[in-house]
């Protein structure tokens, strides 16, 4: 009896072993030398390694190359390796998609790692699963303080879902997840439902994951929130994050406004798609205004008043009452519409000046209250 039980063991172990691999990670490469070994053996150590992996090296500088291909020798059966010149971190994902031969796939940049049992509990999860998104809150790791921190968006996630928390969901029933985190590394995605969609990212840009955001939560029928911890954590602090700069690749949101352009002037989007896309750009605009230099400041604003004139008073309107945006955000995007009022925003100085009004007239209203 012992010595069946123990075939009977082996047997369900080797089934284990051979089973199909759900998942693809798409990891794309770009001078990451200092990081890359704490993402890729995040990966090699992973609980359970029933999944590939692609690896694209995107004409790194770097040794990164160099350590992706040891990785690759040494893991020949988990991972795939392929080099191109560089298209930047959305041409590097197209270049992994189209490699992908799994139900799902999911994006990690280099930078960043994950949990040890991510993939275990993934794999358990999506076993019995059928979703467009599975969508998760990672952590952050902070590099400057060393702490971890819950995502940006959690609480706020929480609150549009309410009791679709740990349900599968229409993201068409909550306009409101056009305002959260534009992140593709924060979700698995169906390999099809990418593909069926003729989804691409935009290539030689950065911002790209704001498009992709808008777009694929649009089109998706079905998502789920995933309560598995440490799915991807996320490196804030590092001084190799693109998001962190205020030179000019900020201008490059020029390209991705005439992306998004179109959702605006579409009638397959609801207006209410449309006011909390609005909101999720005016935070995204504050931000980028605080930390871009003065150098770049005025042709940021050019960019972003072209864009913005196109939204129409009627939708603006709707975006400032039906959303609990700030008062700030809701005027910033005033001023950025406005024919005349976006030229005072070209100067941080008649920037803080305005500010120093707006703080008094709020203590003002504050005290009538």
């Amino acid at each position: 009896m012992v010595y069946i039980a123990c075939m009977a063991k082996e047997t369900e172990n080797n089934q284990l072993i051979k089973r199909e691999p759900l998942i693809t990670i798409v990891v794309p490469i770009y001078n990451v030398e200092r990081f890359l070994r704490q993402c890729l053996d995040s990966i090699v150590n992973q609980s359970d390694t029933n999944f590939k992996v692609v690896l694209v090296n995107d004409g790194t500088k770097d040794s990164s190359g160099e350590i992706a291909l040891e990785y690759k020798n040494q893991y020949p059966e988990l991972f795939e390796y392929v080099e191109q010149e560089n298209k930047g971190l959305g041409g590097a994902r197209n270049t992994g998609l189209d490699l992908v031969k799994t139900k799902y796939v999911r994006f990690i940049d280099s930078d960043d790692f994950m949990a040890l049992r991510t993939m275990e509990s993934l794999n358990k999860e999506l076993e019995n699963l059928d979703v467009d998104i599975l969508l998760f809150n990672p952590p952050i790791y902070d590099m400057v303080l060393n702490n971890y921190q819950i995502w940006y968006d959690r609480e706020y996630l929480g609150r549009i879902l309410k009791n679709d928390i740990d349900k599968v969901f229409n993201p068409h029933d909550y306009p409101e997840l056009m305002d959260i985190q534009a992140n593709v590394c924060r979700c698995v995605w169906r390999t099809d439902f990418l593909k069926e969609n003729n989804f691409k990212f935009i290539e030689h840009v950065y911002w790209e994951d704001v498009p992709a955001h808008f777009y694929l939560f649009h089109v998706a029928k079905t998502a789920k929130v995933s309560d598995v911890e440490g799915a991807y954590y996320y490196r804030t602090n590092s001084g190799n994050q693109i998001t962190a700069t205020s030179g000019k690749n900020r201008l490059d949101m020029k390209y991705i406004f005439a992306e998004i352009l179109p959702y605006f002037k579409s009638k397959e989007r609801s207006v209410e798609e449309k006011i909390y896309m609005i909101s999720f750009l005016s935070d995204y605009m504050l931000w980028s205004i605080r930390v871009i230099s003065d150098e770049y400041l005025p042709r940021f604003i050019k960019i972003s008043h072209k864009f913005y004139r196109h939204i129409s008073l009627k939708l603006y309107l709707k975006f400032f009452f039906k959303t609990k945006c700030s008062l700030k955000h809701k005027l910033l995007i005033w001023f950025l519409k406005s024919g005349i009022h976006y030229k005072s925003l070209m100067s941080k100085a008649k920037i803080n000046k305005k500010m120093r009004i707006f703080k008094r007239i709020k203590k003002v209203f504050k005290k009538a209250a």
